[in-house]
């Protein structure tokens, strides 16, 4: 893998992108909602009828000013033939 350039800016393009940082919110108390530790995920960002869409682990992520961290494009690897 080359250079990973991580970004604050949210994907504008249909793709998968890696997510470092806080994407539920970093936890501010014991009893609070949130992420106590920052943590990398596999996003997949999406064009949605007026605006982009993230999904990470099944949920969506909103473009929130709560949510602490940086994408970056995620090299995927190329897919083998599979028999049919």
């Amino acid at each position: 893998m080359g250079d990973m350039n991580w970004t604050r800016e949210w994907p504008t393009e249909t793709d998968w992108y890696w997510f470092y940082g806080y994407p539920y919110g970093k936890q501010k108390t014991e009893m609070g909602l949130g992420d106590k530790k920052p943590f990398l995920s596999l996003v997949k960002a999406d064009k949605a009828p007026t605006s982009m869409m993230y999904v990470v682990d099944g949920h969506f992520l909103y473009r929130d000013s709560s949510i602490i961290g940086m994408f970056c494009k995620a090299e995927l690897p190329k897919l083998p033939e599979l028999e049919e």
